[in-house]
């Protein structure tokens, strides 16, 4: 082949027409995480790198774009990031208990230069059109009931997640919780999205968003230390526990850890969920003495129920995290992890009741200071109502 055919095969190929490259896309989302009275966190993936952005606003007129609308963008300290294909939006300066509407944009990244080099391609962006999914109603501080579906030990099972939530109309839950065990291991970005987050996008994460408790298999995999990502919170460096508040409602989500001690060989000498366990009770100590939550009713979440066994894991649970909760005013803690419904009494060991959810059933809760309800549907199908501690 002669050097003038060469040279022009190597033209040929430059000069392709804009056309023949891929445009950048939403692959996965969006979904909802982080409410509260005056914020959300709004998350989505593109399959390549971007600036990423969401406009949000109530409903004024026939049209999202009746008028400009505030935005916010994907930023860590200071800038905003460009280089990355899961983005992380949050809002905040909403009104309580209000309904807004929200459009996700993301610009692709062609070329990362110094400032003023910057070099960016199409947008891509959700649908403006208000008939869509696309919105959330941030929590009401007046409210006087709070309804929330719960799922658990999925294990990897996305069509049973649709399933389950065929079940339910997501149109008055407040928010889902995921009680651990979502995933078996946690290997890579990909399978988070295939086994569980895609089933919840489809089913009710638009516009209902997710509280996530890790289970124990969720401390395990090459991933696992990135799985916070998908569900950040308020916390500087991330932190599996935390509480938050939904009208006359205090939630306590804890963090069980491993099931077995930490020497056990299939850790490899990771483990350190001992000291992890003792380190949440001291956590827990200080959050649940906060006098302005004194009054609210008190639910738990805990993927472990520490009275079903004798595994290490209870065990430890019932030596750090109960002697707390038993002076805590619980009024229902709810679990998972055996994968069998079943109800633990209160006793003089645990001085709440403790409903645990099977892994092919979905719960769902309304909880106010004149009692808390759970129907229950699936491979379970029964209902219950608890008392909430004589609390006005």
């Amino acid at each position: 082949m002669n050097r003038k055919i060469i040279f022009s095969l190597i033209v040929g190929l430059v000069a392709l027409p804009s056309a023949a490259v891929a445009q950048i896309k939403i692959t996965n989302g969006p979904w909802l995480t982080d409410m509260s009275e005056t914020g959300v966190t709004v998350m989505w993936k593109t399959d390549k790198p971007a600036m990423a952005w969401v406009e949000y606003g109530e409903r004024k007129g026939d049209t999202f774009y009746a008028e400009e609308h505030p935005t916010a963008y994907d930023v860590l300290d200071g800038r905003r990031r460009v280089m990355d294909t899961l983005h992380c939006v949050r809002l905040e300066g909403l009104k309580p208990g209000t309904k807004y509407f929200y459009r996700i944009f993301s610009k692709e990244t062609v070329r990362y230069g110094d400032y003023g080099k910057m070099e960016f391609g199409k947008t891509v962006a959700s649908s403006a059109n208000y008939d869509g999914p696309t919105h959330f109603r941030t929590f009401d501080p007046k409210a006087k009931k709070v309804r929330f579906a719960v799922m658990n030990d999925i294990h990897e099972n996305p069509e049973r997640i649709r399933e389950l939530c065929s079940k339910v109309d997501f149109s008055d839950i407040d928010f889902v919780l995921l009680n651990g065990d979502m995933l078996s291991t946690v290997n890579d970005d990909a399978q988070v999205y295939s086994v569980f987050i895609d089933a919840c996008v489809d089913s009710f994460a638009k516009s209902v968003p997710i509280v996530y408790t890790r289970g124990n298999h969720e401390t395990r995999g090459a991933y696992t230390d990135e799985l916070h990502k998908y569900f950040p919170n308020s916390h500087p460096q991330h932190q599996w526990f935390g509480s938050f508040n939904v009208g006359d409602v205090n939630f306590l989500i804890l963090d069980c850890g491993e099931d077995k001690p930490d020497s056990n060989y299939e850790y490899s000498g990771m483990a350190e969920f001992d000291a992890y366990r003792v380190k949440e009770a001291e956590w827990l100590k200080s959050e649940v003495g906060k006098k302005e939550d004194a009054n609210k009713v008190r639910i738990v979440a805990l993927h472990i129920p520490p009275m079903t066994s004798g595994w290490h894991g209870n065990l430890h649970l019932r030596e750090t995290l109960m002697p707390v909760l038993n002076h805590a005013g619980v009024d229902l803690m709810l679990s998972g992890h055996t994968h069998r419904h079943s109800l633990v009494e209160p006793s003089s060991d645990q001085k709440f009741p403790n409903l645990v959810n099977d892994n092919a059933s979905i719960m769902v809760v309304e909880a106010g200071k004149g009692g808390i309800t759970v129907d229950i549907h699936g491979n379970t199908e029964k209902s219950y109502n608890f008392k909430t501690n004589n609390k006005r």
